[in-house]
């Protein structure tokens, strides 16, 4: 059994309530069941994507940010299901849409480009097959014309169309990568969601695909939840940026104002983990300890265990750190922090 949405409603986050958004999450909480009890893997999160907008959502591994891809779409599975939340697109609730409205909603108005491209694709099938396959599927098309639109998007990704012959073994991680945005693209959707798109490839080829998305959101318009645990590529990529942590967001502000000015102290230690390219060189630091477990999360602030500024010195505020959840406020315009040092 999945179930769906048993609430409707949640945070009152400001951006998540836009009147121009494209897509908006209100509230949304997803949980797993495990012998140990429930992990609520997203808890109250609210974000809104207005049209071509490219939105960053980063923080590490198991926060939560692959789970609110998935639950955007509708593909949570057992154990996992939506406990509260709202997630509308256009305006209509897609945790209420039909099979056949939820149908039309995946790839025709939001597509999903997975982390994995060697595990989205058909190993036994060409992947121009897989293409044509997908596009007659949600296209009433024959399947020449079908190839001949399979043809046109590996041109569009700088892939030579006569590639489409080949199994996913037998292209590069790069060309498997730039197949599924390929794919991704072949109803023209109106959101894009990458979900961790250059992971496990090296610097160049980094370079190249995210040139390339670059590219093509100039081209088509469309809007982008990017995906990742590498903060230093959503600053250059992105017009907004979330952090995520333990299933939270703990930021949310534009991306220059976040590389000029973090607040939460989360976010700080992701900033000081990657190198700049100029100026100076600098010792890196990384954030001590490790992400908490989200079946027993600490109480307080999730992050008081490993936060520099959690010392105890000032009695008052560790009281709060350690047993009261921060709310996310807007400390400067738009741009909002989850942290009781802002108070």
């Amino acid at each position: 059994m999945t179930a769906q949405a048993v609430a409707f409603g949640g945070s009152s986050l400001e951006p998540a309530a836009a009147s121009d958004a494209l897509l908006a999450v209100t509230g949304l909480s997803v949980e797993y069941l495990t012998p140990r009890g429930p992990a609520r893997a997203v808890q109250d999160v609210s974000f809104s994507l207005r049209p071509g907008e490219i939105l960053g959502l980063a923080g590490e591994s198991g926060c939560g940010k692959s789970t609110i891809a998935h639950a955007t779409m509708r593909l949570i599975k057992d154990p996992g299901f939506i406990t509260a939340g709202s997630i509308r697109f256009r305006d209509v609730e897609v945790l209420n849409m039909s099979s056949g409205a939820l149908r039309d909603f995946r790839w025709r108005r939001v597509a999903l480009v997975s982390q994995s491209a060697m595990n989205a694709l058909n190993p036994v099938l060409p992947v121009g097959t897989q293409i044509v396959d997908a596009l007659m599927a949600h296209e009433r098309i024959g399947r020449r014309q079908a190839r001949r639109r399979a043809e046109e998007l590996f041109e569009l990704v700088g892939i030579e169309p006569r590639r489409l012959r080949s199994y996913a073994h037998q292209l590069s991680g790069g060309m498997r990568q730039r197949s599924i945005i390929a794919m991704a693209l072949a109803l023209n959707p109106e959101v894009l969601i990458m979900d961790e798109p250059t992971t496990a490839l090296d610097v160049v080829v980094q370079r190249d695909i995210l040139q390339q998305i670059e590219d093509l959101q100039a081209r088509f318009g469309f809007a982008i939840l990017f995906i990742t645990h590498d903060l230093s590529l959503l600053v250059e990529l992105s017009t907004r940026i979330a952090v995520m942590y333990a299933g939270r967001l703990v930021e949310v502000a534009p991306a220059e104002e976040l590389l000029m000015r973090p607040l939460h102290p989360y976010t700080k230690g992701l900033m000081n983990s990657f190198p700049s390219i100029d100026g100076a060189n600098e010792r890196l630091e990384g954030i001590p300890g490790a992400p908490p477990d989200l079946v027993s999360p600490p109480s307080g602030c999730a992050f008081h265990p490993r936060c520099p500024s959690c010392t105890g010195e000032d009695r008052s505020l560790y009281r709060l750190q350690t047993s009261s959840r921060p709310e996310l406020q807007e400390v400067a315009p738009n741009h909002w922090v989850a942290c009781h040092l802002y108070r």
